[in-house]
């Protein structure tokens, strides 16, 4: 054990120390162990406050929240419901909506009424009307003059039968056993040299008959002709009516029906396909009306041409019926284009075979005129 030889005071003081201020030997005992710690002394009083405030302590927990106490007792019954107050004064109408609404949907269809009633009785005839007064009295009807001014002939010859002129082509003797209508018929041929044509004029003395007249009275007449197409060619061409000429129509190798003056007849140009009534004044090329599929530019085509103009006509009238078909065109002219009031016309049949070197050849059977007498 270490002795503490030189101490001059013992911290804390050692039991066995006098209080002597010096520490020597009386403090060279050994240390005993350390006592137990004895009880705490009472509480002191209590300092003198300090002018500087503790800090503030921590907050305590939230205490726990304490039962919920019994009910109240309860109130009295629900007293009854009251009157009901007045009606309130109607307010003012509110304005007119400018926003229209919509269309509300269709309603069922009503049910079907009753049936039809009974049908009345007939009413009873009216009285008879008045007659009323006679119309007055027409004019005098024209007084034709017929004459038969050609006709099939069974001979063959230059001046006998329809052709009663006969500038062209080689005539050939009637064929009683014509397959068309069984009418005996004078046939023409140009011949097989290309550009050939033959025919001539129905009148002997080549007299213009036929006009339109410059009065009322004048120029009233019907023509008549009845032709076929014995030996068709596709470039063949055709010139049968009234042509202002004393001389044949001219069908050479540039020379078309259609280029004819002064003129108003049956035709087809070298490429027609169908025949047509052709009509011209005195200047330019001929009208042309096709008479259509009905009247081909064929063999066994068999017409009878009908032209009529009444006095003074403003038009001349036309009729072409097939006898071998029994179909029919009519028409007429226009009032222009068409030979003046003051223009003689011959009757002349006329035919081509154009550009092809091969027979074309027509039958003519016959010519009717009607004349109106004058005055």
């Amino acid at each position: 054990m270490a002795i503490n030889t030189r101490r001059t005071s013992c911290a804390p003081p050692s039991p066995l120390c006098g209080g002597c201020g010096e520490c020597s030997e009386c403090c060279q005992a050994p240390v005993g162990a350390t006592g137990p710690t004895g009880p705490a002394g009472p509480t002191g009083p209590t300092g003198a406050g300090s002018d500087i405030p503790g800090p503030t302590g921590p907050t305590g927990a939230t205490g726990a929240t304490g039962p919920t106490g019994a009910a109240g007792p309860g109130g009295g019954d629900t007293g009854p419901t009251g009157p009901t107050g007045p009606t309130g004064a109607t307010g003012p109408t509110g304005a007119a909506s400018t926003i229209t609404g919509a269309t509300g949907a269709t309603g069922p269809t009503g049910p079907t009424g009753g049936a039809s009633g009974v049908p009345g009785p007939t009413g009873a005839t009216g009285p008879t009307g008045v007659t009323g007064a006679t119309g007055a009295t027409g004019s005098p009807g024209i007084l034709w003059d017929g004459s038969l001014i050609g006709y099939t002939t069974w001979n063959a010859g230059a001046n006998f039968g329809i052709l009663q002129n006969f500038p062209s082509g080689t005539l050939i003797a009637s064929d009683a056993g014509s397959a068309l209508l069984n009418s005996g018929y004078m046939r023409i041929t140009t011949g097989a040299v290309s550009q050939s044509d033959a025919g001539g004029a129905i009148n002997t003395l080549l007299n213009p008959m036929w006009w339109r007249g410059d009065a009322v009275d004048r120029g009233v007449w019907e023509l008549d002709i009845d032709l076929a197409i014995v030996q068709a060619q596709s470039t063949m061409k055709i010139a049968c009516g009234l042509f202002a000429t004393g001389v044949a129509p001219p069908l050479g190798a540039t020379f078309e029906p259609s280029a004819n003056v002064n003129c108003i007849f049956l035709g087809a140009d070298s490429g027609d396909a169908n025949l047509q009534i052709m009509y011209n004044d005195a200047s330019g090329a001929c009208t042309k009306a096709d008479l259509g599929g009905n009247f081909p530019k064929s063999t066994g085509v068999y017409v009878r041409l009908s032209f009529v103009c009444l006095g003074n006509g403003a038009v001349i009238s036309y009729n072409v019926h097939r006898l071998d078909a029994s179909v029919t065109d009519a028409g007429s002219s226009p009032a222009s284009n068409i030979p003046s009031t003051t223009t003689f016309m011959n009757c002349w049949l006329r035919h081509g075979n154009g550009a092809t070197a091969a027979d074309a050849m027509m039958g003519y059977v016959q010519a009717f005129t009607w004349f109106a007498p004058v005055g």
